[in-house]
């Protein structure tokens, strides 16, 4: 794969990454609040 391809893998991964552990961490707040 050429570099400019792999740069774009890594950022999109960080993104879902970042995605995920957002939802993870808001569905905790909601849990905690909720009961």
């Amino acid at each position: 794969m050429r570099k400019s391809e792999i740069i774009l893998l890594v950022i999109l991964a960080l993104l879902i990454g970042i995605y995920i552990g957002s939802v993870d961490y808001l569905s905790k707040i909601i849990i905690s609040n909720f009961g």
